[in-house]
C-alpha cells in the first residue's frame, strides 16, 4: 500500500512536469517557429529541436526540391532554432557569395564536431578563415597540380588493375566500392591500395566516417556544445569517432615524419601545406580556364578574391594542428564527394551509350594525334568537360549550401531581412533540377555545358562547387583526379549496364551529401565495343578469334551468321577487324593493296620462314615475287608435266594394289597425300619419296610430323614474347623447337649445293626455276593461263612490278624458304581439296558420270590426257570450283594496314598496324552467294553461270597481287591427278563413308575426320 502510494505520487509530479512544460514550451515553440510567418514568408514546419532545413524521413535532396516547388525561390527555414531564409534567385545567390562576401564570408556553426575539425578551411570563421586560405590557395594552381600526376597515374593503374578482374570474370561493379578505393587512394599522403587491402585500417576507418548514423547525427545537433565535448572527451558512443582520432593520429605522425626528412621532398598535398606559406603568387594560369567552375569564375569573381587576400593578419604558416585539420578535410572532401560523382558519371556513361561513344572518340583524337593522355590534354577536351560538368549538374555532392550574415541583410526583391547572426541555405540540388534553368532536367545532356551552349547557362545556377571566395578550394584537384580517371577508363573499358542496373537512381536518406543506392555496371575491355562494331567474347590471353573447342571454320561461319559482314575480333590482346563483305574485300585485296601490302607478322614462327613468301613484307616481298613469278606460267608448268606423271602413275599403281588386295574401303587421304608428297618433293625438293610404299622414308616422316597439329605449340607461338620465341627455339626447347623444320633446310641446303656442282644438267622442277630466275624476265599470260580458275585482277600486278629494288637474284635462304613453302603449301592444302574432290563425287554419282563422260570425250577424239587438254575441260574446272568452294584450303586470309584505313560502309577505322581478316569458309557457305550451300553443285562455275557469281566471293587462292603465287601450279596437279582417277576408277561410297564430313580442329588449314571411299576399275 506504501509502494503503491509512493508510487503513485511520483507518477503524479512527473505528469505535473509534464503538463507545466508543454504550457511553457508550446507557446515559445510557437513562438520561436513562427519567425517567418510574422514576416509573411512561406515555408515548411519545424521540427522541435531540429527545425526544418533537415529531413529524417526522405533524402535531404527530394527534401529540399519539394520545398523549392511549393514556396518558390525565397521560403523561410529553421537550423535548430535558428532561422535560415532559403535562397534559390540567382541574383541574389551572387550577391550573397560574391558582391556581398564580407556580410556572408562565414557559414553557419550548430553542428557540433571534434575540436580539430573547428580548425580546418570549411568550419573556420573570419581572419582565421582568411589567412588559412591565403595560405593554401597557391597549392591548387596547374602549376602545383601537374606536380601531382605521376602520384594520380599510379592510382588510376590500380584502379584499372581492379577492374580488370571484374572483366575477366565477367562480373557486375559496385561501382562505387571502386571509385572509392580510387580517390581513397588519391586523397591522403600514404599508400592505401584500397583495391586489395580492404582491411586496411585507413581503408576501414574511411568506410567508419561515412556510415550514416541517425544517433550520432541527432547528438550533433540537440547537444549543447559544452556536454558534447566532454561526452566526446570520454568517449561516450555516438558522440566519441575512433575514425577521426585514427585520422587525427596518422595526420600529426606523417606531418612529423616530413618535419623530420627535409632532404626529401614529396609531390603531394600534404608536403605544400609544410611548406606553404601566405602571399605566394596567387594567379590563374592558361589552363585554369579549362575548371568546369569557368561558368561562374569570371572576371568579377576574380577580382574579388584577389582584393579579399590583399591585406591577411597572423602567422604565415599553418600550424601542426591546422596542417592535420586541412589533410582531414581534404580527405574527407576528396574521398566521398569525388568517388560518388566518378561512379555517376560511369553510370550515367553506361546509360547514355551515345555519349560515351563521343565521349571516346574526342579521347582517341589525342591518341591519334601521338599524344598521351597527361593533365594538359585531357583539361583542354570540352566534351569531357562537359560530361563531367552535366554529372555534377544533375548529382550535386552536396545538396545545399549556407552562409551565415554577420550584419542585417535586407533583401529588396522579397521585401525580407535576413537578420545579423540568422543564416541564408542555398539548395544547389533543386537549382540544378528546375526546368527554368536545365529543361527536362532529369535528361543527361553533356551538351549543355558544351562552349556553343554556355551563353545559355545563367550564372549561379550551377554550384556543385559552391561560389565565390568562399567555393571549393580543391574543386581543380577534385576536376583533375576526376577527368584523368575518366579519361583513361573510358579509353581502356566499355561501360554498360546489367539487369542489376537501375533505370533510374533512388536516392537514399543523408543530410549533407547526395547519396544513392548501390550502382551496378560492367565493364568491357573491348576495342571494337568500343567503336560501335560487334563481335564474340574474348579468352584471356588467347582473344576471341581462334578457338579450341570447335573446328575454326563453324567458328567462322557462326560469327558471321551473328555479328555480320564486319565485325572485331582479337588475336591475343590485338584488335582485328573481319570483313566478309566482297566490296571491301575487293578495294582491300586489290584497288587499296598498297595500304593492305602486309601479312600480319603476329605469329612466332621460325626464322628461315620470315623469308618465305607469305611472311616477307613491303620491297622484299616485291623483290622475292617478281622473280618467282615467272616460274609459274603455263610454259614453265608444262615442263614439270612429266614429273608430274610419273607420279600419277605410282598414285594408279598403288590404288590398282588395293583393289587387288579387296580393300572395301580407302583411307583416301593417304593416297591423295602420297601423291602431293611426291609431287612436290619431285619439284620442289628434286626428291623421288615415292610415298606410297616407302612410308619410313624420312622426307615423309618428316612431312607427317610438320603438318600434325599441336594445341600447345599453336598457343606458344601466339603469346610467347618473340625475343623468348627465338632464345627456346635455339636451345631446342620442346613445343618450341621443329625437327621436321631442320630436317627440310638441311635437304634445301644441300639439294642446292649439289646443283651447283652440275652445271651441265638442268632440272625441270621449282628448285632449278629458282637458282634459274631472275626478275625482269616477262611475266605474262600464256593462252592456257586463261583456263585457270579465279584470277581477275593481273592488271593491277603489272602495275606493282614495275619497279623492283634490290638483287635480281634469290640467296641460298631464301631459296630454302621457298622451297619449304611451296612444299607446305603444295603437299597438305592439294592433298585434302583431291581427297574431298574425290568424296564429294563419291556421294553424287551424276556429277562423277558428267565429269568421267567430259573426260572421255577427250579420249574418244584421240587426245591424251595432257596439260594442255586437261585444263580446257570445263566441268573438270567447275568440279575442282566447286570443291574449293565447299572445303576451301585455308578457312581464312590476313592483311595488314600500313596507314589508317577509313571503312565508309561501316563508318570504322582499321588503324594503322592493325589487321583485317576475310573469313573464306564463311563467305563461301553464306547462302546469299551460294544458295543451299551445303549442297555440292559444279554447275554453279560452269561458264554459263559465272555471270552469276558475285566477285571476291570466291576466294580459296586469296585475291589481288598477294594471292596464292602456286595456284596454277596446284590446279594443274589436281587437275592432272583427278583426270586420271576417273578416266581408270570409278569412285563409290562405302559402309564407312559419312554422309557428311565432320569437320576436326586447326586453326587455318581445312581438315576433316578420316574420308573412307571405295574404288572401282573401270
Amino acid at each position: 500500500m506504501i509502494a503503491l502510494t509512493f508510487d503513485g505520487s511520483i507518477g503524479n509530479i512527473f505528469l505535473t512536469l509534464l503538463i507545466f512544460l508543454l504550457i511553457v514550451l508550446i507557446p515559445i515553440h510557437k513562438h520561436i517557429f513562427s519567425y517567418w510567418k510574422r514576416r509573411g514568408i512561406k515555408g515548411p514546419s519545424a521540427i522541435p529541436f531540429f527545425g526544418s532545413v533537415f529531413s529524417f524521413s526522405k533524402p535531404q535532396a527530394l527534401y529540399l526540391t519539394d520545398n523549392y516547388r511549393e514556396y518558390g525561390k525565397i521560403h523561410g527555414m529553421y537550423q535548430g532554432i535558428k532561422p535560415m531564409l532559403c535562397v534559390a534567385d540567382p541574383i541574389i545567390i551572387k550577391r550573397i557569395l560574391v558582391q556581398d562576401f564580407n556580410v556572408f564570408r562565414n557559414r553557419p556553426g550548430g553542428f557540433n564536431q571534434d575540436k580539430i575539425f573547428e580548425k580546418n578551411l570549411f568550419s573556420s570563421r573570419d581572419n582565421v578563415w582568411k589567412r588559412i586560405r591565403s595560405i593554401l590557395s597557391p597549392m591548387f594552381t596547374t602549376s602545383k597540380l601537374k606536380k601531382m600526376e605521376s602520384a594520380i597515374y599510379d592510382c588510376i593503374y590500380l584502379f584499372q588493375k581492379s577492374i580488370d578482374k571484374f572483366v575477366d570474370r565477367n562480373q557486375s561493379i559496385l561501382i562505387r566500392d571502386s571509385t572509392g578505393n580510387f580517390t581513397m587512394d588519391c586523397a591522403f599522403a600514404t599508400d592505401t591500395n584500397a583495391h586489395c587491402e580492404t582491411k586496411n585500417p585507413f581503408v576501414r576507418n574511411a568506410i567508419k566516417i561515412f556510415e550514416f548514423n541517425l544517433l550520432r547525427v541527432a547528438a550533433q545537433f540537440i547537444t549543447p556544445k559544452f556536454l558534447f565535448d566532454f561526452l566526446y572527451e570520454i568517449k561516450m558512443p555516438y558522440f566519441y569517432s575512433e575514425a577521426i582520432t585514427f585520422f587525427k593520429n596518422l595526420g600529426f605522425h606523417l606531418v612529423k615524419q616530413r618535419k623530420e626528412c627535409k632532404d626529401k621532398q614529396f609531390d603531394d598535398m600534404l608536403q605544400l601545406m609544410v611548406n606553404a606559406k601566405q602571399g605566394e603568387d596567387l594567379r590563374y594560369e592558361e589552363e585554369d580556364e579549362f575548371d568546369s567552375f569557368q561558368v561562374n569564375l569570371g572576371k568579377e569573381e576574380i577580382e574579388k578574391e584577389n582584393e579579399l587576400f590583399k591585406d591577411v593578419i597572423g602567422s604565415k604558416y599553418l600550424s601542426e594542428e591546422e596542417i592535420v585539420a586541412q589533410s582531414a578535410l581534404f580527405f574527407l572532401a576528396g574521398y566521398e564527394t569525388t568517388a560518388t560523382t566518378l561512379a555517376y558519371c560511369f553510370y550515367e556513361l553506361a546509360m547514355n551509350q551515345d555519349v560515351q561513344k563521343k565521349l571516346f572518340d574526342e579521347i582517341e583524337s589525342i591518341l591519334d594525334n601521338g599524344k598521351s593522355l597527361n593533365y594538359s590534354n585531357v583539361m583542354t577536351l570540352p566534351y569531357l568537360d562537359a560530361v563531367l560538368s552535366e554529372t555534377l549538374r544533375k548529382y550535386p555532392p552536396l545538396v545545399f549550401l549556407n552562409r551565415e550574415a554577420s550584419e542585417d541583410y535586407p533583401i529588396k526583391e522579397y521585401d525580407v531581412t535576413v537578420e545579423k547572426n540568422n543564416g541564408v541555405v542555398i539548395p544547389v540540388y533543386a537549382i540544378h533540377h528546375d526546368p527554368e534553368y536545365y529543361p527536362d532536367p532529369e535528361r543527361y545532356d553533356p551538351e549543355r555545358f558544351m562552349p556553343e551552349n554556355r551563353h545559355k547557362l545563367v550564372p549561379y545556377t550551377y554550384l556543385p562547387f559552391g561560389g565565390g571566395p568562399r567555393n571549393c578550394i580543391g574543386m581543380r584537384f577534385a576536376l583533375a583526379e576526376a577527368k584523368l580517371s575518366i579519361a583513361n577508363l573510358v579509353k581502356s573499358f566499355r561501360i554498360v549496364r546489367t539487369e542489376k542496373t537501375s533505370k533510374k537512381l533512388r536516392l537514399t536518406k543523408s543530410l549533407f551529401l547526395l547519396k544513392t543506392e548501390p550502382i551496378h555496371i560492367k565493364m568491357e575491355r573491348s576495342y571494337w565495343k568500343r567503336r560501335g562494331i560487334k563481335g564474340p567474347s574474348i579468352v584471356p590471353f588467347l582473344g576471341s578469334f581462334f578457338t579450341f573447342k570447335k573446328p575454326h571454320p563453324h567458328f567462322l561461319v557462326e560469327n558471321h551468321q551473328k555479328y555480320g559482314k564486319a565485325y572485331g575480333v582479337f588475336t591475343g590482346t590485338k584488335p582485328w577487324l573481319v570483313i566478309a563483305d566482297p566490296i571491301v574485300i575487293k578495294r582491300i585485296m586489290v584497288q587499296d593493296f598498297n595500304v593492305f601490302r602486309n601479312r600480319t607478322s603476329q605469329i612466332n614462327q621460325e626464322r628461315i620462314f620470315k623469308k618465305n613468301l607469305s611472311s616477307l613484307r613491303d620491297n622484299d616481298w616485291k623483290r622475292v615475287r617478281s622473280i618467282l613469278s615467272a616460274m609459274f606460267t603455263a610454259s614453265k608448268l608444262k615442263r614439270m608435266q612429266s614429273a608430274i606423271y610419273g607420279c600419277i602413275d605410282s598414285m594408279q599403281n598403288a590404288i590398282t594394289k588395293k583393289i587387288e588386295h579387296h580393300q572395301g574401303s580407302i583411307l583416301i587421304r593417304s593416297i591423295t597425300g602420297h601423291f602431293t608428297m611426291d609431287v612436290i618433293a619431285k619439284c620442289a625438293f628434286a626428291t623421288d619419296t615415292n610415298a606410297h610404299s616407302d612410308s619410313r622414308n624420312p622426307f615423309v616422316e618428316n612431312a607427317r610430323k610438320f603438318f600434325d597439329f599441336d594445341l600447345i605449340r599453336t598457343i606458344l607461338a601466339f603469346i610467347t614474347p618473340k625475343a623468348l620465341f627465338d632464345f627456346l627455339y635455339k636451345i631446342h626447347t620442346p613445343c618450341f623447337y621443329s625437327e621436321s623444320v631442320e630436317f627440310f633446310k638441311n635437304l634445301g641446303s644441300h639439294l642446292i649445293n649439289q646443283r651447283k656442282n652440275y652445271n651441265e644438267r638442268k632440272f625441270d622442277d621449282l628448285l632449278q626455276l629458282m637458282i634459274d630466275a631472275k626478275h625482269g624476265n616477262n611475266v605474262r599470260l600464256e593462252k592456257e593461263d586463261q583456263f585457270d580458275s579465279f584470277h581477275e585482277e593481273l592488271e593491277k600486278e603489272n602495275e606493282i612490278f614495275k619497279e623492283i629494288i634490290g638483287s635480281k637474284y634469290l640467296d641460298e635462304e631464301e631459296i630454302i624458304a621457298q622451297s619449304m613453302i611451296f612444299f607446305s603449301a603444295g603437299y597438305e592444302t592439294t592433298a585434302n581439296t583431291m581427297a574431298m574432290c574425290l568424296y564429294e563425287l563419291a556421294i553424287n554419282q551424276n556429277v562423277q558420270q558428267k565429269l568421267f563422260d567430259e573426260i572421255q570425250s577427250v579420249l574418244d577424239d584421240g587426245k591424251p590426257l595432257d596439260y594442255s587438254n586437261v585444263m580446257t575441260l570445263p566441268y573438270l574446272d567447275s568440279v575442282l570450283s566447286e570443291t574449293l568452294r565447299k572445303h576451301p584450303p585455308a578457312t581464312l586470309l590476313m592483311r595488314q594496314a600500313s596507314e589508317d584505313y577509313y571503312i565508309k560502309e561501316y563508318d570504322i577505322t582499321v588503324e594503322k598496324n592493325n589487321d583485317v581478316m576475310i573469313p573464306v569458309y564463311a563467305i563461301h557457305h553464306d547462302p546469299e552467294y551460294y544458295p543451299d550451300p551445303e549442297r555440292y553443285d559444279p554447275e554453279r562455275f560452269m561458264p554459263e553461270n559465272r555471270h552469276k557469281l558475285v566477285p571476291y566471293t570466291y576466294l580459296p587462292f586469296g585475291g589481288g597481287p598477294r594471292n596464292c603465287i602456286g595456284m596454277r601450279f596446284a590446279l594443274t596437279e589436281a587437275k592432272l591427278g583427278i583426270a586420271n582417277i576417273i578416266k581408270s576408277f570409278r569412285i563409290v561410297r562405302t559402309a564407312k563413308t559419312s554422309d557428311e564430313l565432320r569437320l576436326t580442329r586447326s586453326l587455318f588449314l581445312l581438315k576433316t575426320e578420316p574420308i573412307f571411299i571405295g574404288i572401282e576399275k573401270r
